[in-house]
């Protein structure tokens, strides 16, 4: 990212204002960048969401009028190369959406599930790094489905099925780490409508990030979010990272807990459904 900026906009909700030095008050719009000596006049009930050029992030949802330089002094600025490609990454799709232009998926997904009744959101293959992963589903074509959520070894054993009336479900994939031996390393996972053999997806194979290559995994994500993210901005550039090393299952959840923090932020919603377009994941 060019360095002759101090932020740029991530999200915004609310009639926030920038005034540069000698110039009126403008509204601020997703996209923006701000330069050293601006102020920005936040309102009531606002969201404002800000990168530094460090690849660090910046929430503000108090209102008032403040200094860009001051807000920059709060910022931890010791970045990494790292930090930097993912804001880059974030603020490319941001100002991509700002100007009509999709930025192109990160690779292609293989779907394997052209022939059937409806979708699992998912690659047909994937990793999965965190334990706790939310599956999301099309509906079926049938009033008042009760679905079955299936989940086989690789010897064709079910070791996981429950039902319900939702189209989606938690599953902590931790469960099955005792099962190793049991070939359930790499599980295949189903949904079917109950009690029909044509409403059925296809076949999801989910696999958990080996030891090695989680621990490098988890060494990148230090330098790019925090330790403990517990903002929406955290869970974005978490995000990015997955989506950008094809984690998608958790680059999901991660979005997903981006809206769920911060519900009132259309920018987030607009994020979310831009990952899934581009990587294949809807209808």
């Amino acid at each position: 990212m060019a360095q002759n900026f101090v932020f740029k906009v991530l999200a915004n909700k609310g009639a926030n204002e920038v005034k540069s030095t000698e110039a009126s008050w403008q509204p601020l719009k997703t996209g923006s960048v701000l330069h050293s000596g601006d102020e920005l006049k936040v309102t009531e009930n606002a969201y404002l969401g800000l990168m530094h050029s460090s690849g660090r992030t910046l929430e503000i949802t108090n209102a008032g009028t403040m200094n860009v330089d001051e807000l920059a002094s709060a910022i931890n600025a010791n970045s990494s190369s790292v930090a930097s490609k993912y804001a880059d990454f974030v603020m490319n799709k941001v100002v991509g959406n700002e100007s009509g232009n999709a930025l192109k998926a990160t690779g292609a997904v293989e779907r394997g599930d052209e022939a059937a009744a409806f979708r699992v959101f998912l690659p047909s293959s994937v990793e999965l790094l965190n334990s706790n992963a939310n599956i999301e589903w099309s509906n079926a074509d049938v009033a008042n489905p009760t679905y079955v959520v299936q989940i086989k070894n690789q010897f064709d054993e079910v070791i996981f099925k429950e039902e319900t009336a939702d189209t989606e479900m938690a599953i902590d994939f931790a469960q099955f780490d005792q099962k190793k031996s049991l070939g359930a390393r790499l599980v295949i996972l189903t949904v079917s409508v109950k009690d029909s053999d044509e409403l059925k997806s296809g076949d999801y194979g989910i696999s958990r990030v080996p030891e090695p290559k989680a621990e490098k995994i988890n060494t990148e994500i230090a330098e790019v979010a925090t330790a403990e993210p517990s903002s929406s901005l955290d869970y974005i550039m978490l995000a990015s990272y997955y989506e950008n090393n094809k984690l998608m299952l958790d680059a999901l959840g991660a979005y997903k807990k981006a809206m769920e923090l911060s519900p009132e932020v259309e920018d987030f919603k607009i994020m979310y459904a831009d990952f899934l377009t581009r990587n294949g994941l809807t209808n």
